[in-house]
């Protein structure tokens, strides 16, 4: 846990991640089936579960402890809609094809990201769309961080190369940017 003048950063997690305009611009469509990848403890994985529109939720995490925590949170409160996956940082394993791929503070953490995500098209349904949030020019305070961000620059070029385009862009968050890719024709 970060703490800094005295307040959890992640204790506040709602006020500077800002879940509802998160999930608002990434502009859900009725039933749309959702993997989180990274999902780590499920933050926007039970928001998405808790949307009545929303389809299936994968909460796909390579890390099994948490995995293991969520699956028992899913199977207590989100039968049939939330299903925890084990990924691995080659391939997330997603059991279908998906409307959206969401990754939150995750992007950084992915080696080989090009290949990584020209293989996650075989997930995308036809008009799918990735969303990406990932710190971006983090102020110096939070200088223990610093290598856990990238310039959006960088991942739209990244991305470029992967085989998708960008079809909208937020800068809302105070250090994150909301980028939304769609395949490329």
């Amino acid at each position: 846990m970060l703490v800094l003048a005295g307040i959890s950063i992640s204790g506040c997690r709602s006020i500077w991640q800002k879940p509802d305009e998160v999930i608002e611009a990434i502009a859900l469509n009725d039933n749309d089936i959702i993997a989180d990848i990274g999902a780590g403890r499920g933050y926007f994985s039970y928001r998405f579960a808790d949307l009545k529109n929303s389809g299936r939720v994968y909460a796909v995490e390579v890390n099994k402890k948490l995995l293991k925590r969520m699956q028992r949170k899913a199977d207590a409160g989100y039968p049939g809609k939330l299903m925890p996956v084990l990924g691995s940082y080659e391939d997330p394993n997603i059991p279908e094809k998906v409307d959206v791929i969401f990754l939150c503070n995750t992007y950084h953490h992915i080696e080989n990201r090009v290949n990584y995500f020209s293989n996650l098209k075989k997930y995308l349904n036809e008009n799918g769309r990735i969303a990406i949030v990932e710190p971006d020019n983090l102020p110096w305070y939070l200088f223990p961080l610093r290598n856990h961000q990238t310039p959006a620059a960088k991942v739209i070029d990244e991305l470029a190369q992967a085989g998708y385009k960008l079809i909208d862009e937020h800068d809302f968050l105070p250090v994150q940017n909301v980028l939304i890719f769609g395949i490329a024709n």
